[in-house]
């Protein structure tokens, strides 16, 4: 543009500038907000599946094939011990929605269970 546009029409152009920057830079921001993969313009989603983590789906998945042996042995031996166990990790892995709490607990009840197995006759 050369020296010959009026000043009204000099800052109509830089408010225009002005604006288009915005736009560019809220732009930038959005994009940059998106994590990578998602097309433009979609809302980004959580990693989860009805709350549950994808490694608590996993942990939850064998813990209760744990727990389903244990129910079997106690229908095999008829014996209480197992069956209680068996039923409380199942439990567990169908109201624990956290991975690392969901290890823990687990691993409590059967520590448990061998404990009073070895150390309490009944």
């Amino acid at each position: 543009m050369g020296d010959d546009a009026t000043p009204e029409a000099k800052v109509a152009l830089d408010h225009d500038l002005q604006a288009l920057t915005s736009q560019l830079e809220a732009a930038q921001a959005r994009e940059s907000a998106q994590p990578k993969g998602v097309p433009p313009g979609a809302a980004p989603q959580d990693q989860t599946v009805f709350g549950y983590t994808p490694g608590a789906l996993f942990l939850g998945l064998v813990i209760s094939t744990a727990g389903i042996g244990y129910i079997r042995y106690a229908k095999v031996t008829s014996r209480l011990s197992p069956l209680v166990v068996g039923v409380a990790l199942l439990g567990l892995a169908f109201l624990v929605k956290d991975a690392w709490i969901l290890l823990g607990s687990s691993v409590g009840v059967v520590a448990v269970s061998l404990l009073l197995r070895r150390f309490v006759t009944y």
